[in-house]
C-alpha cells in the first residue's frame, strides 16, 4: 500500500487564500517528504542498511512589483506554517526581494487543482529489508560468478536505493496540487584488477518500486545489459587507446540521452535563453530557426514510473510535453514562469526543486533524441557490437576501410551552453575496421552541439528512454532520464573529436 503523508491537512489551502487576501502577497506553499532506504552489498558481505525520512514545507512570497522572498522550516505543522509565512512577510516587508530579479507573472497564472498518487505494491514497508537484503544478496552472487574465461580478480559492489518522494503545493489563488514520486534503482560496479592495472564498468536499472529485484522479467531485462558490461570490465585490461581524432561514430541510447540532455537540453532551458545560449539572441529563443534535419526531434515530458518522473512544476503548473526541436526547427523551450515572458515563450510549468528551501528554476525531466523512420533492429536488449557490425556491413552503411567507432555507455559530462561545447565520457570504444570488430579503452566524445546534431544520419531500432542519472545545476541536484533509439549514426565532422582520457 502507497502511503500518502500530505493527505487531509484541509486547512492548508485555505490557510495560503487567506494570508494573501490579508496581506496582498502572492503565496506559495511547498510541502515535501522524502524516504530513503538503501542496502549495499560489496564482494559478498553486506556493507551498507540504511534508512533516512525528512519532510519539510518551504514557502515563496510576492509583491505586486514582483520581489519575492523564500522560507523554509523542517516542521510542518499548521501552527509553524502560518508562523513561517510571518516570518518571510517580515523579511519581504524589510529588506525587499531575496531573489534577484522580479517577476510579476506569478500573478496570472490560472487556477490549477490535480492529485495525481502512483501506487507501489512492492514498496520499502510491503517488502521489508529483509527480503531486499535476501533478494540482493542472491542477485550479488550470481553477479560474481563467473567461468574460467574471465582472467582477473573482480571486485563487485550491488546496491539498491528505494526512494519514496511526495509533494504537496498550494497557491493563494485556491490551487493545489499534489503528487508522488516513486522510485527505486538497482545498480553494479564492476572492478577488474589484473597486472597493476584496474578497469571498471557500471550497469543500472530503474523501476518505481521494489519489483525490479521480485519479478524475473526486470531481473532478466536487467541482467542482459548488467552481464554485458561485467564482461567489458574484464575485457578492457589492456586494451588499447583510440587514436584521437575524427570519426564516423555510433552512440547507443544512454549517451543519446547525454547529448540531448547535456549538449541541448540546458541551452533550452528558458534561464540559460536570456543569459547564455546559443539558442537565444538579444534574451530570446530563437523560435523556428532550423538546425537540423527534418528526421530530428528533440523531446522532453513528465513519464509516469520513471526515474525523473515530475508531472507539475515547483509552482503548482502542469508540466507539458515539450517539442524543443520538431522535425529539424527549433520550436519550444523548457521555460518557467519567472523567464518565459523574458524571452517571448510559452509557459511549460518546466521549474523544479531539489529540496522544499530551494529556489525553483527550469529543469528537464525525461529528454530523448528521436529520429523518424529507424533502420529495425530485432532485440531491444541486443547490443552485441559483433552483431551492429555485420548489419551496418551488410547494409553498405560502412566502408570496411573507414575506421568507424561504438561508443557505448554514458559516464557523466559537460556543456557550455554560451558557446555551444560538450564533453562526455564513455565506458568502452569498439572499433568497426576491416571486418574486425575491436574493444577499446573509452575516451572522450566532444564536440559542437549543432554541428553534432546536423551530423545524424539514422537511428536503429526503437527509442530507449528510460536511462537515468541525476542532473547538477545552480547547486541543486534532481533525477533526470532520457535516451535515444538502440543506435545513433553520426557522421564524421570536424567538430566532433573522439579521443583522450
Amino acid at each position: 500500500m502507497t502511503n500518502i503523508h500530505f493527505d487531509g491537512m484541509d486547512w492548508l489551502g485555505p490557510c495560503a487564500q487567506e494570508f494573501q487576501e490579508k496581506h496582498g502577497v502572492y503565496t506559495i506553499i511547498r510541502l515535501q517528504y522524502k524516504r530513503n532506504g538503501r542496502v549495499i552489498y560489496k564482494n559478498s558481505r553486506l556493507d551498507t542498511v540504511s534508512e533516512s525520512e525528512m519532510e519539510g514545507v518551504g514557502v515563496q512570497l510576492f509583491t505586486r512589483d514582483g520581489e519575492s522572498v523564500l522560507g523554509s522550516s523542517n516542521e510542518v505543522t499548521e501552527k509553524e506554517i502560518r508562523a513561517l509565512l510571518d516570518r518571510s512577510l517580515k523579511v519581504l516587508q524589510s529588506s525587499g526581494g531575496q531573489i534577484e530579479g522580479k517577476n510579476k507573472e506569478i500573478w496570472s497564472v490560472p487556477k490549477f487543482n490535480e492529485r495525481r498518487i502512483v501506487e507501489t505494491p512492492h514498496g520499502l514497508d510491503a517488502v521489508g529489508f529483509e527480503t531486499i537484503k535476501e533478494k540482493l544478496l542472491a542477485h550479488h552472487k550470481l553477479m560474481a560468478t563467473v567461468d574460467d574465461s574471465y582472467e582477473g580478480e573482480l571486485s563487485l559492489t550491488s546496491f539498491i536505493a528505494v526512494i519514496e518522494e511526495e509533494w504537496r503545493i498550494v497557491r493563494g489563488d485556491g490551487s493545489s496540487v499534489h503528487w508522488n514520486v516513486p522510485r527505486c534503482m538497482l545498480f553494479d560496479s564492476f572492478t577488474v584488477r589484473k597486472g597493476g592495472g584496474a578497469s571498471a564498468t557500471r550497469a543500472n536499472y530503474h523501476e518505481r518500486d521494489l519489483r525490479v529485484l521480485l519479478e524475473d522479467r526486470h531481473l532478466e531485462e536487467y541482467r542482459a545489459a548488467a552481464y554485458r558490461f561485467r564482461r567489458m570490465a574484464y575485457d578492457l585490461r589492456g586494451a588499447p587507446r583510440i587514436k584521437g581524432g575524427q570519426y564516423k561514430i555510433i552512440i547507443d541510447p544512454a549517451l543519446a540521452k547525454g547529448l540531448a540532455h547535456e549538449a541541448f537540453g540546458h541551452a533550452a532551458e528558458s534561464d540559460a535563453i536570456r543569459f547564455h545560449s546559443i539558442l537565444g539572441q538579444n534574451e530570446k529563443f530563437r523560435t523556428g530557426l532550423p538546425v537540423c534535419d527534418e528526421k530530428i526531434s528533440i523531446v522532453d515530458s513528465s513519464v509516469e514510473g520513471d526515474w525523473a518522473y515530475a508531472p507539475f512544476s515547483s509552482n503548482g503548473l502542469p508540466r507539458e510535453d515539450v517539442a524543443i526541436i520538431e522535425k529539424g526547427v527549433l520550436k519550444a523551450s523548457l521555460a518557467d514562469v519567472y523567464s518565459a515572458k523574458e524571452i517571448g515563450c510559452d509557459i511549460t510549468g518546466a521549474s523544479r526543486l531539489e529540496s522544499y528551501g530551494d529556489v525553483p528554476i527550469p529543469r528537464m525531466s525525461n529528454i530523448r533524441l528521436e529520429i523518424s523512420d529507424p533502420l529495425p533492429w530485432e532485440n531491444p536488449n541486443d547490443r552485441d557490437p559483433v552483431r551492429l557490425h555485420n548489419y551496418l556491413s551488410d547494409l553498405d552503411l560502412i566502408d570496411s576501410k573507414e575506421e568507424v567507432l561504438y561508443l557505448s555507455g554514458y559516464r557523466g559530462g559537460q556543456v557550455n551552453p554560451k558557446l555551444g561545447d560538450y564533453v562526455f565520457n564513455c565506458q568502452a570504444i569498439y572499433k568497426f575496421h576491416e571486418g574486425e570488430t575491436t574493444l577499446h579503452q573509452p575516451g572522450l566524445f566532444s564536440g559542437k552541439v549543432l554541428e553534432t546534431l546536423e551530423s545524424i544520419k539514422m537511428g536503429i531500432g526503437p527509442n530507449s528512454i528510460h536511462h537515468s542519472g541525476t542532473c547538477g545545476k545552480a547547486g541543486q541536484g534532481v533525477p533526470s532520464s532520457g535516451g535515444g533509439p538502440l543506435f545513433t549514426i553520426i557522421d564524421k565532422h570536424p567538430a566532433i573529436h573522439i579521443g583522450g582520457k
